[in-house]
């Protein structure tokens, strides 16, 4: 497949931690400050992962169900329709070994909340009892906290693919610590910074033309990928 990387992949995060406190604070402090770079890091990582796969996808124009309850049509609301449309619409790629279904937890709300007009759960058994993990129509769900949640002109809330077809590449993250930064050791400071090289791409198909996108996003609205 084809890949574009984005030029400069990498995470940064800085802090400066006092003299006492590097000396006297009971606990291995360089251990301490890489633990909370690395959760900062993994945060920016959906959201990364998230403008990656929306930017590989193709859109389908969503038809959703007004207030939830599956009465009328309200293209900025969700349906069970919708999921279905989607997974239609990613065709082969919806049958593949780690196809699945990425939301976040506000839309993966609405869809467990989505009730039929006679009030009966649309997803009632949406839950898998051996494995612990939501599923719709077959496709397990994976949750993405970077993609954006159902409303108004919304691209991307439920997007369905084949995920071994996200390529995520990770280098070491190092954690360094100086005195030589600017003011610091006038004001009794040391310095630590952090670095995380990654990258995140959807590889394309390149054998059709135009290229075939192994992902399809529901688009509500007159939402449009940017």
């Amino acid at each position: 497949g084809q890949l574009s990387f984005p030029i400069s992949p990498r995470f940064k995060a800085a802090c400066f931690v006092s003299l006492e406190l590097l000396q006297d604070s009971g606990i291995p402090i360089d251990q301490y400050i890489r633990d909370r770079f690395s959760v900062r890091f993994q945060l920016g990582t959906a959201t990364l992962i998230a403008t990656a796969l929306l930017a590989g996808s193709t859109g389908i124009p969503a038809s959703g169900a007004s207030e939830n309850d599956g009465s009328g049509l309200d293209s900025n609301s969700i349906g069970s329709d919708d999921i279905g449309a989607l997974i239609d619409a990613a065709g082969v790629y919806a049958e593949q070994p780690k196809s699945a279904l990425a939301m976040n937890f506000s839309t993966l709300s609405k869809l467990l909340a989505l009730r039929t007009t006679s009030g009966a759960l649309v997803f009632p058994h949406a839950k898998n009892k051996d494995t612990g993990r939501y599923e719709f129509l077959g496709l397990p769900a994976i949750i993405l906290p970077g993609l954006p949640s159902v409303g108004s002109s919304a691209f991307g809330t439920v997007v369905c693919g084949d995920f071994s077809r996200l390529v995520l590449r990770l280098g070491p993250m190092s954690v360094l610590g100086s005195w030589e930064v600017a003011g610091a050791v006038e004001s009794g400071l040391f310095h630590f910074r952090g670095l995380w090289p990654i990258q995140c791409a959807v590889a394309q198909d390149t054998s059709t033309s135009p290229l075939d996108s192994p992902f399809t996003a529901l688009q509500q609205g007159d939402a449009s990928p940017e």
